[in-house]
């Protein structure tokens, strides 16, 4: 059958190097879309800001998603989820998590910077 796991939201103060475990799977679970929206973008001094981020897993930091720019905006991963292996839809052979791994911050404080977190899988669990 088809599942919905949903993380957040939930405050979070971001570094460059930050590894968030977003929404946890179960072995045999197979991705079939990925939603995942960041709001409330602010620094710790204020000011404008980038921040940089991939979404992937244990395994993989950027399974689904490399280097994507975020300011206030949602992301949608969906239907079409093609792997680097050319599987149509990931299946986790062990349990892990959904993560989304902050890769780098810059502005006006690229210090740190405070994020509202939202995250949806969609997905089966093969037998």
């Amino acid at each position: 059958g088809l599942f919905s796991v949903t993380s957040g939201p939930f405050s979070y103060t971001a570094s460059s190097g930050d590894v968030i475990q977003m929404v946890k799977v179960p072995s045999g679970f197979r991705v079939k879309e990925i939603c995942l929206k960041m709001t409330s973008i602010t620094l710790s001094a204020g000011g404008a800001v980038n921040m940089v981020f991939t979404v992937g897993d244990g395994g993989d930091a950027n399974r689904y998603m490399s280097a994507s720019l975020a300011t206030n905006t949602a992301f949608r991963l969906g239907h079409n989820i093609t792997v680097a292996s050319g599987d149509q839809f990931y299946r986790y052979s062990e349990n892990d998590t959904i993560d989304v791994t902050i890769t780098g911050i810059t502005g006006t404080d690229s210090a740190s910077q405070t994020t509202m977190f939202n995250m949806s899988v969609f997905g089966s669990i093969d037998d």
